[in-house]
C-alpha cells in the first residue's frame, strides 16, 4: 500500500512537471531544456518499471475490469514520448526512443479497446502507414478538433464537480476522467507520432547523403562547356560594345587609327597650301591678266542667238 502511494504522489508530480516543460511559461535556454529533459524521461522510466513491478493492470483484463485509480498509469509511456520528443541533443536517437514509447501506449489503447472502432482503426491505420506525412482530409482534421474540444469542455466540467463536490467522485466520474485524459493524450501522442516519424525520415536521408559524398569518384569528370560565355562573345562580335553613345577611344587614339588604316592622308594641308601659292602667283603675272581681259571682251562681244 506505501509502494501504491509513493507511486501515485510521485506520478501525480511527473505529470505536472512535464506540463510545465510541454507548455512552458518562459522559453528555456536549449542547455537546461534538454537537461531536464533528461530527469523526467529517467523519472518516467523508473515509474514505468514500479507500474509494471507492483503488476496493477493486465493484458489479460479488460478496460472496465482495471481498478479506477489505476487507469491513470496507462498514460504512463505517452507522456514519456511525448517529453522525449523535444529534446534537441541526439536528435535521431530521441526520436527513435520517443517512437517506441509512443507505440507501448498505442498498445494498450488496442488491447484495452478503451475506446470505439472510429478510434481503433484509425490507430492502426497510422501504425501500418511507413510514411504517415498527411493522412487525413479536412474535413476529417475537422472531425478530430471537434471532438477534441468536446472531450476538454467535458473534462472541465467533470474537475468543477468533483472539486465542488468531492463526495460525488465515484468509481465511474473517475474513470469518465481518466478516459478523458487518455483520448486527450492519445490526440497528442499520434500528432507527435507522425511528426517524429516524418522528422526522422529526413534526418535519415540527410545522413545517406552525407554518407554518399564522402565517396571519391571514380575518373575524371567531364568538364562542361561554358555555353553562357560563349554566347555572350557571339554576342559582342554582333553588337559590338554595347554602348554605342559612350566613346570607346580618345581623340588623338582616333586619330591614330584613322591614320593607320589610310583614312586621313597625311601632309594633306602642306600641298593645299602650295597650290593656293601657286595660283597667287600665277595671278599676278602681268600677261596672263592681259590675256584675262582679252578674253573676257571677246566674250562681250559675241552675239548669242
Amino acid at each position: 500500500m506505501e509502494d501504491t502511494q509513493n507511486l501515485t504522489d510521485r506520478f501525480d508530480a511527473y505529470c505536472e512537471q512535464c506540463e510545465n516543460l510541454i507548455i512552458p511559461r518562459l522559453p528555456l535556454p536549449k542547455d537546461q531544456k534538454d537537461k531536464e529533459i533528461g530527469l523526467l524521461v529517467a523519472e518516467g522510466k523508473k515509474l514505468l518499471c514500479m507500474v509494471q513491478v507492483l503488476g496493477l493492470f493486465s493484458e489479460n483484463e479488460g478496460f472496465d475490469e482495471i481498478y479506477p485509480s489505476y487507469i491513470k498509469y496507462l498514460r504512463l509511456p505517452g507522456i514519456i514520448g511525448s517529453v522525449l520528443c523535444l529534446r534537441s541533443t541526439d536528435r535521431q536517437a530521441a526520436l527513435r526512443e520517443s517512437l517506441e514509447f509512443f507505440k507501448i501506449f498505442f498498445s494498450y489503447i488496442l488491447n484495452y479497446s478503451i475506446f470505439d472502432q472510429e478510434t481503433i482503426r484509425r490507430l492502426e491505420s497510422v501504425l501500418s502507414i511507413d510514411q504517415p506525412d498527411d493522412i487525413y482530409s479536412r474535413d476529417q482534421k475537422i472531425k478530430f478538433y471537434k471532438l477534441r474540444k468536446l472531450t476538454e469542455n467535458k473534462l472541465n466540467k467533470l474537475k468543477m464537480t468533483v472539486a465542488a463536490n468531492p463526495d460525488l467522485e465515484d468509481d465511474d466520474t473517475k474513470r469518465e476522467i481518466h478516459k478523458s485524459q487518455i483520448y486527450l493524450l492519445l490526440e497528442d501522442c499520434i500528432s507527435n507520432y507522425m511528426f517524429c516519424k516524418n522528422e526522422l525520415k529526413l534526418l535519415n536521408s540527410r545522413t545517406d547523403q552525407q554518407t554518399d559524398g564522402t565517396k571519391v569518384p571514380k575518373g575524371t569528370p567531364k568538364t562542361k562547356s561554358p555555353f553562357v560565355l560563349l554566347r555572350l562573345d557571339k554576342m559582342n562580335n554582333v553588337f559590338g560594345m554595347g554602348y554605342p553613345s559612350q566613346p570607346t577611344m580618345s581623340q588623338e587614339e582616333y586619330l591614330q587609327y584613322e591614320l593607320k588604316t589610310g583614312k586621313i592622308v597625311k601632309n594633306y594641308g602642306e600641298k593645299t597650301t602650295n597650290q593656293n601659292t601657286q595660283h597667287s602667283d600665277d595671278d599676278d603675272n602681268d600677261e596672263n591678266i592681259m590675256k584675262k581681259r582679252e578674253w573676257d571682251e571677246f566674250k562681250d562681244g559675241c552675239i548669242v542667238l
